[in-house]
């Protein structure tokens, strides 16, 4: 039964109280109702009547990002995936995504990301405990190894707080609920492309022309990105007085200014 009641029967003494487990072990996600009447001296006409409320409830999360972009969807639609900003490789992008609890019961989630992308993606934290109603900030973080488009699935698995009960017969002895099982798993698509700095100076040349000793002249040049993502840029520069041509190299996202000079130096 779903609802059960210590004990059904027993004696008041007068002026006294007496007390009555009632017990509720829901076995469906919906809500219950039901008439617990309690009979006195065996006189039906006699008979107190209470109502019994309870609502089962199956763990179980939701993804808030997700939620909104399915608005307005067939309920068949494939779920829609959720897309990280280009990043250059050898930096870090992250995003949030929120955790939502729609029942009533405390939950607990568990992330999993796949082995084979654990060096690129991160999520923090990656365990934790949703009260009825509450929500969570996931921070998903991303770290490109090459130039290519990465797709992420992400499992989220929940279960309740513990298993069943043990089975104490009196009151004095201890116990521990076995650990629940996880049983909903949610999964997230995650889109992340990986992009690479491409730089330029501008103007790619320039030059000083001929300037008189002990004067100088100032140049204004531009470092142009043309990639989809911010990048961090150190400038290096090596004077040699015998050397006058200017290249330059990216180097790990960086630029070097290095003087090279036109063909190797002469010795008289």
């Amino acid at each position: 039964a779903v609802f059960d009641v210590k004990p059904r029967a027993g004696i008041i003494p007068a002026n006294d109280f007496y007390l009555v487990l009632l017990k509720f072990r829901p076995t469906a996600a919906r809500k219950y109702e039901y008439g617990l009447k309690c009979v006195i001296n065996h006189e039906p006409d006699m008979a107190q009547t209470v109502t019994l409320i309870g609502e089962g409830a199956i763990p179980t999360v939701k993804v808030l990002q997700v939620e909104e972009l399915r608005r307005g969807l067939s309920p068949f639609a494939p779920t829609p995936p959720l897309y990280m900003k280009p990043t250059c490789t050898g930096l870090v992008s992250s995003r949030a995504i929120t955790l939502h609890n729609p029942v009533r019961i405390p939950i607990v989630f568990k992330v999993e990301v796949p082995a084979r992308l654990a060096n690129v993606f991160s999520v923090s934290p990656t365990m934790g405990l949703l009260r009825g109603n509450q929500d969570c900030a996931l921070t998903v973080s991303f770290a490109p190894r090459a130039y290519v488009d990465y797709k992420l699935k992400l499992n989220i698995k929940v279960r309740a707080l513990a298993g069943d009960p043990p089975d104490l017969r009196d009151a004095r002895m201890f116990g521990e609920a076995v650990p629940a099982e996880f049983v909903h798993e949610t999964s997230v698509n995650i889109i992340a492309p990986g992009s690479g700095a491409v730089l330029s100076f501008d103007p790619p040349l320039m030059d000083f022309g001929t300037l008189l000793v002990n004067t100088t002249e100032d140049i204004q040049f531009g470092l142009v990105n043309a990639s989809d993502c911010d990048v961090q840029y150190e400038i290096h520069h090596l004077v040699r007085p015998e050397k006058r041509e200017v290249s330059a190299m990216v180097v790990a996202g960086s630029w070097e200014a290095i003087l090279t000079p036109p063909h190797p130096p002469t010795h008289c």
